[in-house]
């Protein structure tokens, strides 16, 4: 089989890898997916867990009290011995790596997998080749913050793997992450760009006017739309209310999904929040009732809001970072600001609000944009390319140069 290796089956990535995971199956491709979370009871009989626990064992948890990264070292071993095991149980055709960091998967780990075994590495974010996921700087500090952050010894162990497995193919979701990490890894690294993938047969554009009544919205107001698993000075939400002052906020309407924000809005602002949406179609209706989504992410790599909303026929306001300008096309799908700058934020949403005229054709080039370049099948196929092409090619004619 083709193995799929992720950490989790909740969060962005996860969500991406379900669905290349799915997509791939309809393809023919004998896929399995291995991840770290526990197993569920509707889990696909071809998903298989490395961790079954739904907790970690006694002296982890007492150490994660005091510090996350010494219990994430503790578990480096344990689920290492997990993986090499089940690789020898059942030997894979090709390993896909995608977000490994938060299950105690490092490069260490890594190059201890058999040296004739094909690897792919999607980078949902910066980790494998860089000192951390992403790096920012924090408003409320002035100061440059980052996730996943690691040490010295972290940073020789990418040296190392690096070294030893020139035949890894890197493959990078945005056009950003794709250049960021031909300029930080060695040039014998080959460095694909493959952008994440969505269903355009499950988000889909439903009648705006539905969509509103259904959730209870005011249909004569302005909806603005935010959604995200996480509220967070990364993902910019403390923008959100500087870019709304010297608008009417009489006429507007947020509308807010995922974690809650926060911020303190404009009492004349009409709030319409609902949680963590975990079902399809609430979620295809929040996207639809929204005439306008916004994503001013300080750091990001292709967010799937983005895809999701452009693919229910919703035009973006987002940040000038990362992977959003792949997606919101000035002109075309979206306007963009400079990150984390207030000012050019509420400027492009002034820019938006404006161009109301002009929605229908933002609305319809979106959809066509996702169609044409991330629909899921579209992304499948060239992943499942790449797959055979290493399969069939023996280890020491696997590294063309970048």
């Amino acid at each position: 089989p083709i193995v799929i290796l992720s950490d989790s089956l909740s969060g962005g990535a996860a969500n991406s890898t379900g669905r290349m995971v799915e997509a791939l199956r309809t393809l023919g491709a004998t896929v399995e997916r291995w991840h770290f979370s526990p197993p569920r009871a509707e889990d696909n009989p071809n998903h298989h867990s490395l961790d079954p626990k739904s907790k970690r064992p006694p002296v982890e948890r007492v150490i994660k009290n005091f510090s996350r990264a010494q219990a994430d070292r503790m578990r480096q071993p344990r689920h290492t011995d997990a993986l090499l095991k089940r690789l020898r149980q059942r030997p894979p055709a090709l390993v896909n790596l995608r977000n490994l960091h938060s299950c105690g998967i490092h490069h260490q780990s890594l190059r201890r997998l058999p040296p004739e075994l094909p690897l792919v590495w999607t980078m949902h974010d910066c980790w494998p080749f860089y000192d951390c996921a992403f790096r920012w700087r924090d408003p409320s500090t002035g100061q440059e913050d980052a996730i996943i952050a690691d040490n010295p010894a972290g940073i020789e162990q990418r040296r190392q793997l690096f070294a030893e497995r020139p035949d890894i193919v890197m493959v990078g979701p945005s056009a950003w992450i794709t250049e960021h990490a031909r300029h930080e890894l060695p040039d014998d690294i080959r460095v694909e760009h493959i952008p994440n993938g969505i269903p355009t047969t499950l988000f889909h554009p439903r009648p705006k006017a539905e969509a509103k009544a259904a959730l209870g919205l005011n249909p004569d107001l302005t909806w603005l739309a935010f959604g995200s698993t996480w509220a967070s000075s990364r993902k910019g939400t403390d923008l959100i209310p500087r870019a709304l002052e010297g608008l009417d906020c009489s006429t507007l309407g947020l509308l807010c999904w995922g974690e809650a924000l926060p911020e303190t809005f404009p009492p004349d602002l009409a709030l319409s929040t609902h949680g963590r949406v975990d079902d399809l179609d609430q979620l295809v209706t929040l996207y639809s009732a929204a005439d306008l989504f916004l994503c001013p992410s300080r750091a990001d790599n292709l967010p799937n809001t983005v895809l999701e909303s452009l693919a229910c026929g919703t035009p973006v306001v987002g940040s000038n970072t990362g992977g959003i300008p792949d997606m919101a096309r000035p002109g075309q799908t979206g306007w963009l600001f400079e990150s984390s700058n207030a000012d050019a934020f509420h400027a492009q949403l002034r820019a938006a609000l404006d161009a109301r005229n002009e929605w229908p054709a933002y609305q319809e080039r979106g959809r066509q944009l996702v169609e044409a370049e991330f629909a899921v099948e579209k992304i499948a196929r060239r992943y499942l390319t790449l797959y055979e092409e290493l399969i069939a090619t023996p280890v020491t004619h696997r590294h063309p140069a970048k």
